[in-house]
């Protein structure tokens, strides 16, 4: 919860400044697996609502230390086609 609060803090501000959508879960999405296991029925959900073009997951202990950095000019040189 300490580092959470500080890496929260930081991909909120990351977020805002580029213009990102930004969910934040801490709940358990299926029970009878660890909590660790939810990212992956959380990301199916949010791929099935189709709301956003690129969907990236990042766990709570990132820490961004460019945050002039976009995620588009990180991509940029590796193009790939989505279906």
């Amino acid at each position: 919860p300490e580092l959470s609060s500080i890496t929260h803090r930081r991909l909120r501000e990351y977020c805002d400044r580029h213009g990102y959508a930004l969910h934040i879960s801490d709940c358990t999405y299926d029970p009878s697996r660890h909590i660790a296991w939810s990212k992956v029925p959380m990301l199916r959900s949010a791929l099935r609502q189709r709301r956003y073009e690129l969907y990236v997951w990042v766990d709570d202990d990132i820490y961004i230390t460019q945050p002039e950095v976009s995620l588009e000019a990180l991509l940029e040189p590796y193009p790939f086609e989505h279906a």
